[in-house]
């Protein structure tokens, strides 16, 4: 912890878990790099507005205007 920044860094090279009842984040921005997210286990696929519709060929028409992903 640096007592300046107010900041807390964990640069670790193994695995980090977390087990609780409540986990609560509170940021303006979260930010992660992951080449694979799962967000309640055992989900189904994301489509965001970057995925071409099978209906009409062209983007998809609907998104979420806060949560984004980059497929």
């Amino acid at each position: 912890y640096n007592s300046k920044t107010s900041t807390l860094k964990l640069d670790v090279t193994k695995d980090i878990n977390i087990v609780c009842i409540n986990a609560n984040i509170k940021a303006d921005k979260v930010l992660v790099d992951s080449p694979s997210i799962d967000l309640g286990f055992g989900g189904k696929g994301v489509v965001t507005t970057e995925c071409i519709c099978a209906f009409t060929g062209s983007p998809h028409p609907h998104g979420s205007s806060n949560t984004r992903s980059k497929i």
